[in-house]
């Protein structure tokens, strides 16, 4: 069950990238390694926010998949997550996020945070110039994204 191919990736994260929650759910009884990370660094948790798989995101989620976890390139499954603003699911595995870890506030390998990525996806056209300074909020109980410029 915690086997892996030559990609270091295990049945679970195999699940997880291709949305079979119900066999998330049985190897998760099965005592499956929920944080196992393949040669990317990627845990299931990383791919299921990744390929969109809301589901998945949960469930892993509720089953204690470690959220801080990074991989190569140091990004958490939630910089992943919020990137997909327009899967209406991810919105909602986004609040699942939030609501049962907290936003972890890990910045990747260039220094962005998941909302930094949010925020660039959402209003990229605002985000230019590296003399501007940016302020970045979320408001938990709306889900709302607020972005102040200066400078």
């Amino acid at each position: 069950m915690n086997a892996k191919d030559a990609f270091s990736n295990s049945a679970v994260h195999f699940c997880a990238r291709n949305g079979y929650q119900m066999v998330i759910e049985q190897l998760i009884h099965s005592n499956a390694n929920l944080d196992l990370q393949n040669s990317n660094g990627e845990t299931a948790l990383h791919l299921a926010a990744k390929y969109g798989h809301a589901e998945c995101v949960e469930i892993l989620l509720k089953s204690g998949a470690r959220a801080e976890l990074t991989n190569k390139l140091r990004k958490t499954a939630l910089h992943y997550s919020v990137v997909d603003r327009e899967n209406a699911n991810m919105v909602d595995a986004t609040r699942s996020f939030l609501r049962l870890v907290g936003g972890t506030c890990r910045a990747d390998a260039n220094g962005r945070t998941p909302l930094h990525c949010a925020v660039q996806k959402k209003a990229n056209q605002h985000v230019e110039g590296s003399a501007r300074q940016t302020y970045l909020s979320y408001n938990l109980s709306t889900g709302q994204f607020s972005v102040y410029f200066l400078g």
